[in-house]
């Protein structure tokens, strides 16, 4: 292998690695976003049903400080967040842990 493919190679390699990482950053933002949804979504179910004084109710929460929670979740918790909110299958979740797991 010549040194021009060597660097190919490794310069592939890296915007792999990069292209995984940022799929998993995005991985935890969405389901940093789709868990608020699904708290608001349940919240005002509550007070549809009367459950819950008004007060007490989950309210839309500012995304860039929702955003900025994201180093809080784990990616495990993130998948099942996803998988939950999608209605993922369980080939879809390996399919998602398959990528993922490129960054190692």
């Amino acid at each position: 292998m010549d040194e021009h493919d060597d660097y190919q190679e490794r310069l592939e390699d890296a915007r792999l690695r990069a292209l995984v990482n940022e799929t998993g950053v995005r991985v935890l933002e969405l389901a940093l976003l789709f868990g608020a949804f699904e708290a608001v979504a349940a919240s005002a179910d509550l007070e549809e049903r009367g459950q819950v004084p008004s007060a007490e109710l989950v309210g839309v929460p500012d995304p860039a400080e929702l955003l900025s929670s994201e180093e809080d979740m784990t990616t495990a918790s993130a998948v099942g967040v996803l998988r939950r909110f999608l209605g993922m299958s369980g080939e879809g979740e390996a399919r998602l842990w398959r990528l993922l797991d490129l960054a190692d």
